[in-house]
């Protein structure tokens, strides 16, 4: 019966050991699907803008530019954290250094990359209301006067 016990507890450590090596690679996996979400949301929001503004490329310029600097940061703290991760005796602190360094910069840019693009949104469709509204206007008082 002891032996048994001693078995089953062994493959549970095994089993843990398992998961804790596996749990590196889901948390880079994760990362790396966090990068993806924030680049398809902001590729989303930089279409939108370009389309509101009748595909004018001078409206998205700043904000591909953004992304791509974005994506390099990044990039780099994705890199950093995978290599300080494989390194045995380092710190929380220490493995979590370069994703804080590198994301907070991608993190800035992504908010301002989601507010640039909505603000210009939201200034068009404005502008496009006050035109439809003057024309409305035009046509009012054109028809007003050829009635009387």
């Amino acid at each position: 019966m002891v032996k048994w016990t001693n078995s089953y507890f062994i493959s549970i450590r095994n089993l843990l050991d398992a998961l804790i090596r596996a749990n590196l690679r889901l948390k880079r996996l994760a990362l790396v699907a966090n990068l993806v979400g924030f680049v398809l949301a902001d590729a989303i929001m930089m279409w939108r803008c370009w389309v509101v503004w009748d595909r004018s490329w001078l409206t998205v310029v700043l904000p591909i530019l953004a992304t791509i600097s974005g994506i390099v940061c990044a990039g780099l703290g994705i890199t950093g954290q995978i290599t300080v991760a494989s390194i045995q005796n380092a710190s929380s602190a220490a493995r979590l250094a370069p994703l804080v360094r590198f994301s907070t910069p991608f993190l800035g840019m992504s908010l301002g990359i989601t507010l640039y693009t909505t603000a210009l949104i939201i200034w068009r469709v404005i502008q496009v209301q006050k035109c439809a509204k003057v024309k409305a206007l035009a046509k009012i008082n054109k028809d007003f006067i050829e009635i009387g």
